[in-house]
């Protein structure tokens, strides 16, 4: 049971280690190790069996790492784009509309001006459904990201916990 707490504490720090590290072995380096292991021959076969398990597991950790510090980079591209998306966004909606130049329009006749009131209606009308689904979509992200403090909290605190708790064996 020693050599298995050993190897999970390695692992954990390994992991730690990974996560920091731009140093820390690689998926690449860890495929290496994990088949001159498979090839070895001076290895008997507990020790090499126990070597692949914990290889295999270090290589699910690093793709999870890679694929989780890819994910923080699109997040966090995202974030700086962001403002400039939503200035952007603002200025879009806030151009009015085109309206057909006033000369054309009197020229037209009343007949003609009636018939094209209710499309003109339903265009404003959508537009301001836009601008009223663009409103509550502000408001959702501004309570949500109010609240983002407080559940970061919470992880790191549940996050303490867990490593507070002792390994079951």
């Amino acid at each position: 049971m020693t050599v298995i707490r050993t190897l999970l504490v390695w692992f954990a720090v390994s992991v730690a280690l990974v996560a920091q590290d731009p140093a820390a072995p690689t998926v690449e380096t860890i495929e290496q190790r994990l088949k001159t292991v498979a090839e070895a021959v001076d290895l008997d076969a507990a020790a090499k069996e126990q070597a692949t398990q914990l290889y295999t597991s270090a290589l699910e950790f690093a793709k999870a790492a890679a694929a989780a510090k890819a994910a923080v980079a699109a997040a966090l591209a995202a974030t700086e784009a962001a403002p400039q998306l939503a200035a952007d966004k603002r200025a879009e909606l806030d151009k009015p509309a085109e309206l057909p130049d006033p000369k054309v329009l009197e020229r037209l006749e009343l007949a003609e001006l009636q018939e094209r009131l209710p499309a003109a209606r339903a265009a404003s009308q959508q537009t301001a459904d836009a601008l009223g689904a663009k409103e509550a979509e502000r408001q959702r992200r501004a309570t949500r990201i109010a609240a983002l403090p407080a559940e970061i909290a919470a992880a790191a605190d549940e996050a303490a916990r867990l490593e507070a708790t002792p390994l079951e064996t």
